[in-house]
């Protein structure tokens, strides 16, 4: 919406190549695209203006002032303006690490090629500037993106670049999601692959998103004014008044008076901060498209450690998987609601009225043990969830981190860090409560990694598996299935010891030491709960040892009608465990 300055309204719209332009006195018009943006100018009706800030100025005197609305960001902050990205100083430059962020939203734009696939999961994250040989512009991607970036998708884009590509233009490169995410991390009912390199190319004021395919081939798609406006910086600081629309923060003191985090909001890959020593250009609102979360500074980190394991807390790990998979049942997304609201609805008698994730999502399609557990939970009065991520990998990802029930709280990470170990810290540290209890279901390597952690930092019989989540195969990480050398188990804790040192290295459940580890472990069985053909809950126990992985098979439940039995019954035999303190 642009206000005239004699006092009227034009709405500007884009379909495909055609502007619409709806003018409170010449009606409604449609030109082509191409006619109407001639790079800084507008051209309509015969009339030329030029495009400055959120201001068009007519050459017959008329100005039209954008209007805008506390939902959006300013125009001159996103690719609607032309001098967007702006980096006149190197400060600038180096103080958004060279990178603009893509903040698609789904629903917000449909491929060409596929009618019904979503395009937000495969384009969102972060973009890094490439050098015209294609390598980072900026320090903190160049040096880490063999920890980022798939090798042969490196090689497609710089050949991309070096041959393909304008000298005149510039390119912003975010790489495959199948690096972090895997390759069956896709839509369902979508042949569209997960493995092409995502290209941001600026020319001429003209923005186009090219997919590059692992073959180097490539597709191309414009832009259109909708789109740009989800282009923007990845960090902004209200300088305004403190923002009534924050997050509740559940790991203050009593007195509410010593925090150990911040409000902070958050826009798919870019944070907006409070304060004037924060990073990023200036606001004095936080626009409503930014969802209100709270973040942890690197100087907070060991104080909120601290806090998180003062409150009882159930925490959560498990797999992040497509419907269709064959590594859990299909029904593993309502298993885990059921359950968690199951456990929800006992709260008065288990006193644990917060869970907590390390927010793994991908997307909404997905079945995900974090998300699922979780939302059921909080479906009950006075229940609250947590959910735990990492600045950088937020910063890459977007709202594949995303949960839309519960609290986030962002753990900011070193500038070179992407391990992702920041949020599991975050995890265990609520397990160091002695009235907090764990649920595992199915997953691999990394809940497997979990498994030994939890068993090491929760109580004596306080950790469960959940084996009607898994497959007709019966076996996963959760379930202690995978081997593990003495080594990998030492491993597992000196990593928390080497990310907080000053929490976990004081902790008495973390043992130092390989032998140590394995001498701990014998003491702390895992309990795996199942479900029979006499349609009753059975338990057994598994002890965790080097080179000893659990060779029983636990099939999952796939009659929906065994769901309700199965989540009262593991919440009844949870509940009998936490009644014992």
């Amino acid at each position: 919406m642009w206000k005239h300055s004699s006092g009227g309204e034009i709405e500007i719209s884009e379909d495909k190549d055609i502007v619409k332009i709806k003018h409170y006195v010449t009606g409604d018009s449609k030109v082509p695209a191409a006619s109407f943006y001639r790079g800084t100018q507008v051209v309509f009706f015969g009339f030329t203006g030029n495009v400055e800030d959120d201001v068009i100025s007519w050459n017959n005197g008329v100005k039209w002032v954008k209007v805008i609305t506390d939902h959006d960001l300013p125009n001159i902050y996103t690719a609607m303006h032309q001098s967007f990205p702006d980096w006149t100083t190197d400060k600038m430059g180096e103080e958004d690490n060279w990178s603009i962020c893509f903040n698609i939203k789904p629903g917000d734009m449909q491929l060409q090629d596929a009618p019904q696939t979503d395009a937000s999961y495969f384009w969102e994250g972060t973009y890094f500037w490439l050098t015209v040989e294609g390598v980072p512009k900026g320090t903190k991607w160049c040096s880490k993106i063999a920890e980022i970036a798939d090798q042969n998708g490196t090689k497609q884009v710089e050949a991309y670049v070096k041959t393909k590509m304008n000298n005149k233009a510039r390119a912003f490169w975010s790489p495959a999601k199948i690096r972090r995410w895997g390759k069956d991390t896709v839509m369902p009912d979508s042949d569209k692959k997960n493995d092409s390199e995502n290209l941001l190319i600026l020319e001429d004021g003209i923005w186009n998103l090219v997919e590059v395919a692992p073959d180097g081939n490539t597709t191309e798609y414009k832009l259109g004014a909708d789109i740009r406006q989800r282009i923007t910086y990845p960090f902004f600081k209200c300088i305004g008044p403190v923002p009534a629309r924050m997050a509740a923060d559940v790991y203050s003191d009593e007195n509410g008076i010593n925090k150990y985090s911040e409000p902070a909001w958050i826009n798919g890959s870019t944070v907006l901060r409070q304060g004037l020593n924060c990073p990023g250009r200036e606001l004095v609102y936080v626009p409503k498209i930014f969802k209100p979360i709270r973040y942890v500074p690197l100087t907070l980190r060991s104080a909120c450690l601290i806090a998180i394991s003062k409150v009882p807390t159930c925490a959560l790990t498990g797999a992040t998987l497509m419907p269709t998979t064959q590594f859990a049942s299909p029904l593993s997304k309502k298993i885990a609601e059921a359950v968690g609201e199951e456990f929800g609805k006992k709260v008065e008698t288990h006193g644990v009225y917060l869970m907590s994730s390390a927010s793994m999502r991908g997307h909404d399609k997905l079945m995900s043990a974090d998300h699922d557990f979780t939302c059921g939970f909080c479906k009950n009065p006075g229940c609250q969830a947590v959910h735990f991520k990492g600045s950088n990998i937020v910063a890459l990802h977007g709202e594949a981190w995303e949960m839309k029930h519960g609290i986030s709280y962002m753990f900011e990470e070193e500038f070179l860090d992407f391990s992702n170990h920041a949020k599991e810290a975050a995890l265990m540290a609520s397990l160091c409560n002695e009235r907090s209890v764990s649920f595992l279901a199915n997953g691999g390597p990394t809940v497997a990694i979990n498994l030994s952690r939890m068993l090491l930092l929760c109580g004596k019989n306080r950790v469960f598996t959940l084996t009607g989540l898994h497959s007709k195969g019966g076996k996963s990480g959760a379930s202690g299935a995978f081997p593990a050398s003495k080594e990998k188990l030492e491993s597992a804790v000196d990593a928390l010891l080497n990310l907080s040192p000053t929490f976990f290295g004081s902790n008495k459940n973390v043992p130092k030491g390989g032998d140590a580890v394995v001498a701990a472990l014998v003491s702390k069985p895992l309990r795996l709960l199942s479900w029979d053909e006499s349609k009753r809950l059975t338990e057994t126990e598994y002890t965790l040892k080097p080179d000893s992985p659990n060779q029983d098979v636990y099939p999952g439940i796939f009659d929906e009608k065994a769901i309700c039995g199965y989540a009262t019954q593991c919440s009844d035999e949870i509940c009998k465990e936490l009644a014992k303190m």
